[in-house]
């Protein structure tokens, strides 16, 4: 899959965002079932997921539909695969696993962080070259500097022409560089 994860129109998706970016005291339920990572509950209609938190991000790492009592699921079938992903862990290595459950398949992996940041770089990237496109359109109505903060600069753009058809652009940066490397 090439499309940026963010651009993805899924219901859970879109729920598992506003869940978990959400500003404020929301209360998040954990899934009871699964020991050995604490993975939370998302739901929206019929829809299951099952989200893990490393430093503040989250990640949906699950996700399938709600079967009520049907083994089929979502939150059975999760309990069910982890379990045999221990007992298959257990089997292969000589050091076993205490947990119920075995999840860390799961879990985001070196080339998921890699993608992450990636389209992190493709969205600042997006958001800053439409920015100064919007910036350039409303200085060139009126000749005034027009500013946008983002989280750790101000951006500031002025066009000024003059009849001898000469124009000048200024730029001004205000605030830190961002990082290199979008968290």
């Amino acid at each position: 899959m090439t499309d940026p994860l963010d651009e993805i129109d899924h219901p859970i998706l879109a729920k598992a965002a506003e869940q978990f970016t959400a500003t404020g005291d929301t209360k998040h339920e954990r899934i009871r079932a699964i020991d050995d990572q604490v993975l939370f509950k998302v739901k929206v209609q019929r829809w299951r997921g099952a989200v893990w938190v490393n430093a503040d991000l989250p990640w949906l790492v699950a996700a399938g539909r709600r079967e009520d009592g049907s083994t089929d699921d979502f939150y059975a079938a999760l309990e069910s695969e982890g379990k045999t992903a221990r007992a298959r862990y257990n089997a292969e290595n000589a050091d076993a696993l205490k947990s119920t459950t075995h999840t860390a398949r799961l879990l985001p992996a070196r080339e998921d962080h890699v993608r992450y940041r990636a389209e992190a770089g493709v969205r600042f990237v997006r958001r800053l070259r439409t920015t100064i496109l919007a910036l350039s359109r409303s200085t060139l109505h009126d000749g005034q500097e027009h500013t946008v903060d983002f989280d750790t600069f101000t951006l500031g753009l002025q066009v000024c022409a003059d009849e001898g058809h000469e124009t000048y652009l200024a730029v001004r940066i205000t605030g830190s560089v961002p990082p290199t490397s979008p968290p």
